[in-house]
């Protein structure tokens, strides 16, 4: 797990937030930051577990339409999948 702090630029931010039976959600994310360190630029990227904005970033939620994603557990690997089901009310 590598903590970055300091001036980062949020440039690329993609992923999903589902729920499933019983509404929790869940959020699969990944981020790409730039920085300055020494002089030198980099770019640090992977999944983001937590993120604080302290000014500003553009971040763009596109629900689903005429459809649903939920996530359903799988007892064979030990995590949640995808499950594209029928919409229910």
């Amino acid at each position: 797990v590598q903590e970055l702090k300091g001036m980062l630029e949020l440039v690329s931010l993609t992923g999903n937030i589902v729920s499933d039976d019983d509404e929790t959600y869940f959020h699969h994310t990944h981020a790409a930051f730039s920085y300055k360190q020494d002089g030198e630029h980099h770019v640090a990227a992977g999944h983001i577990k937590s993120i604080e904005v302290l000014y500003t970033a553009e971040i763009e939620l596109r629900p689903v339409i005429e459809g649903r994603i939920r996530r359903k557990y799988d007892p064979e690997t030990g995590t949640g999948f995808w499950d594209f089901g029928p919409e229910t009310d």
